[in-house]
């Protein structure tokens, strides 16, 4: 199981059952006798620590260590195991399997599975969902032994996130009368505050599994054998420095914030600080805009990463370079009213 750091703001510690569905996210079961072999040579972690009813973050790469995809991974039952994603990456994911597949007795299928995230507070039990596949529990630890960041509240006691595989035709009448209140704000706050990111549509095969963490997440296992990508992956465990990292910030606005996951933040100079990896957009107390983002990049190594941020600006590019097509939505040159840096 993950255990991993989290933050509380204020409204993430309300008690009432609420549950925070995550659109963009499908599943993949492979199964079949040879399930297992076939998964321990595809992805990052070591599929035979995998107990029944376990999860692991995992990624699959491409020869160069590039992460194609990355999630969640769960074993479903002895000869089966399901693999969360990007929802617009099952097609993608099952093309790139298919030809290992071939020499495999195993069978690969896209599912209609929904996803929802939940948060479970200890003094209050989360109502079951009679529906649901898989769930999926990562016991968050005691904040009282962890540093404050960023001013956030912290809480002194264990919290347990929940994630719910369940059938794409479980209605919204049947969450509610299982006792829970759709919240859509939920999940993308929670990952944030996890300190997790996902490969999308917009990140397939510009990052390696180091540059969002997943060393420090248990989502490489360097011990395990061969894999797509594991060398080198491993070399730069071994010999290298990891040059691009997470770093979370709050972009605070008086405007929409405008960014699309691959999107360029630039520093003063126009070098790139980062590319965006996860956004999520309220609005505060005050009627203004916050979006909680999650950049990957070398603005990680930055001393001066807060200043220049202050002076930074969202390109539509991934190299941050300008181009003569339409900008769609609108982010390139768009400027924070303030960020609010948060080191992990």
């Amino acid at each position: 199981m993950n255990r991993l750091p989290l933050l509380f703001s204020n409204d993430l510690t309300d008690p009432a059952h609420r549950l925070g569905p995550r659109p963009d996210d499908g599943v993949l079961v492979i199964e079949g006798p040879e399930a297992e072999r076939f998964l321990q040579g595809q992805i990052t972690i070591d599929i035979h620590r995998l107990a029944l009813g376990d999860w692991q973050i995992a990624a699959q790469c491409t020869p160069k260590g590039r992460m194609r995809v990355s999630g969640v991974i769960t074993r479903l039952g002895p000869e089966r195991f399901g693999f969360r994603m990007d929802r617009r990456l099952l097609t993608y994911c099952l093309d790139t399997l298919k030809p290992y597949a071939t020499f495999f007795k195993v069978a690969l299928s896209i599912t209609d599975w929904a996803v929802y995230w939940a948060l479970s507070l200890r003094e209050v039990a989360l109502p079951q969902l009679p529906t649901a596949i898989a769930i999926l529990r990562a016991n968050l630890p005691t904040m009282a032994n962890l540093p404050t960041m960023a001013n956030l509240p912290t809480m002194a006691d264990t919290r347990t996130l929940i994630e719910y595989w369940v059938p794409a035709t479980t209605s919204p009448e049947q969450l509610q009368a299982a006792g829970y209140s759709l919240d859509q704000r939920l999940a993308g706050k929670l990952a944030w505050h996890c300190g997790w990111a996902w490969v999308s549509l917009a990140t397939r095969e510009r990052f390696l599994p180091q540059s969002f963490n997943y060393d420090q997440q248990s989502g490489i296992h360097f011990n395990k054998g061969c894999y797509t990508g594991q060398e080198i992956i491993a070399r730069l465990h071994y010999k290298g420095d990891t040059k691009e990292r997470l770093f979370h910030a709050i972009a605070k606005s008086e405007q929409a914030f405008p960014g699309q996951l691959g999107d360029s933040l630039l520093g003063p100079d126009g070098q790139r600080l980062g590319t965006l990896v996860a956004a999520s957009s309220e609005m505060d107390a005050h009627n203004q805009h916050q979006t909680f983002c999650t950049f990957c990049g070398p603005g990680c190594q930055d001393p001066d990463l807060e200043k220049r941020m202050a002076a930074s600006q969202l390109s539509a590019t991934p190299d941050g370079k300008s181009t003569d097509e339409p900008d769609e939505h609108l982010a390139t040159g768009w400027r924070a009213d303030a960020w609010q840096l948060v080191i992990a």
